[in-house]
């Protein structure tokens, strides 16, 4: 499923984009991809542009390609997700989610939901929450590790 879509603040003070692919014609900054990027989605190969999503292992501390498997799989979008608390008021959001498929059981054993919520203040500010759900129904824990390895090109660092 592709994540061609629009996230823009009423105010229209910024506009982010969650694309799979970038065609390079655009001049607004992409949240998957930098406007420059010749990125291509090709796992296993790992995108190294946008935002990518380290999880469940970091680096090569475990079993699993370094950095996890999630920064190389497709996620669904929700865009208009349950609110939770804190809400930011006058902000909009959308949830990105990654769940575990019957590939992923075979090579880390846990069901899980992770969830990305995006969010777009009214003054261009872009907040990043992630939640990750144990879904096993046996009960058992797990442990992971997981970041937000970012690029974005920045004008004027102060």
């Amino acid at each position: 499923m592709a994540l061609n879509r629009r996230l823009e603040h009423v105010r229209k003070s910024s506009v982010w984009k969650l694309i799979d692919k970038f065609d390079g014609k655009s001049t607004d900054e992409h949240l998957m991809f930098d406007k420059m990027s010749k990125a291509i989605f090709n796992p296993p190969k790992p995108i190294r542009d946008g935002i990518l999503i380290i999880f469940p292992q970091f680096s090569s501390l475990g079993p699993l390609q370094s950095h996890g498997f999630a920064r190389n799989r497709f996620w669904t979008i929700e865009i208009d997700p349950t609110p939770f608390t804190p809400n930011v008021s006058n902000s909009i959001f959308v949830d990105l989610i990654l769940k575990s498929t019957e590939e992923d059981l075979k090579i880390w054993p846990h069901r899980f939901e992770y969830r990305l919520r995006i969010t777009l203040g009214p003054k261009g500010e872009l907040m990043l929450t992630s939640r990750i759900i144990n879904a096993d129904t046996d009960g058992k824990l797990f442990t992971f590790t997981f970041t937000h390895h970012i690029y974005f090109s920045v004008s004027n660092i102060r």
